[in-house]
C-alpha cells in the first residue's frame, strides 16, 4: 500500500493495481467496422530465455526486442483458447468503440482462460518492430497492412477504397 501512496501521490493521480496473470501474453490484431470487422493474426510474446522474475512486455522490453522478446505466430496455445481469443478480441473492439485497426492484448491466467489486458485503438505501425507488423508479416505486405486500414477508413466515410493502381494517381 506505501507505494501506492508513494505513485499517487507523486504522480498526482489515481493507481492502478492489477493482479499478476503468470500464463501466456498473446496480442490480437482486428481490423474492420461494425459486420466487417475481423482478426488479422494473433501473437504469443515471450521471454527469450527464463528468468527468475515474471516475464512482463514493458517498454524496456520492447525496445530490446530482437534479444529479449520472441514472437510465436500463430500462439502455442489450444485451438479452443484461438477461438475464444478472436471473440474476445472482436467484442472488445465493439464495445469500446475502435474503428478500423485495433490491438488487444490479453494474458491466461492461472487456470488457462484469457484475461483481457489492454486495447491499442492507434497501435505502432513502424515497418520493424510493431507487434501488428511482426504478427502480419507472414500474410501482408506492408504496404498491404497501411493500404487495408486506409480503405476501412474510407469506407467507415463512405468514400470509395481506392485499388492500389488508383492510390498511386492520386
Amino acid at each position: 500500500m506505501f507505494e501506492c501512496r508513494r505513485l499517487g501521490v507523486e504522480y498526482a493521480c489515481p493507481v492502478l493495481v492489477e493482479e499478476y496473470l503468470p500464463g501466456t501474453e498473446v496480442t490480437v490484431a482486428v481490423c474492420g467496422n461494425g459486420k466487417s470487422r475481423r482478426v488479422l493474426g494473433m501473437m504469443e510474446i515471450a521471454p527469450t530465455v527464463e528468468a527468475p522474475e515474471p516475464f512482463l512486455y514493458s517498454i524496456e522490453m520492447k525496445r530490446e526486442w530482437r534479444t529479449r522478446v520472441r514472437y510465436y505466430v500463430p500462439p502455442r496455445v489450444s485451438p479452443a483458447i484461438i477461438e475464444t481469443l478472436i471473440a474476445y478480441a472482436v467484442s472488445a473492439c465493439c464495445l469500446l468503440g475502435c474503428r478500423d485497426l485495433a490491438r488487444i492484448d490479453f494474458r491466461l491466467d492461472r487456470e488457462g482462460r484469457p484475461r483481457f489486458l489492454e486495447c491499442n485503438p492507434l497501435p505502432g505501425l513502424d515497418p520493424e518492430n510493431s507487434d501488428i507488423v511482426i504478427l502480419t508479416r507472414r500474410t501482408l505486405t506492408y504496404q498491404d497492412l497501411v493500404q487495408g486500414i486506409l480503405q476501412e477508413a474510407a469506407r467507415r466515410h463512405g468514400m470509395i477504397a481506392f485499388s492500389p493502381a488508383k492510390w498511386s494517381d492520386l
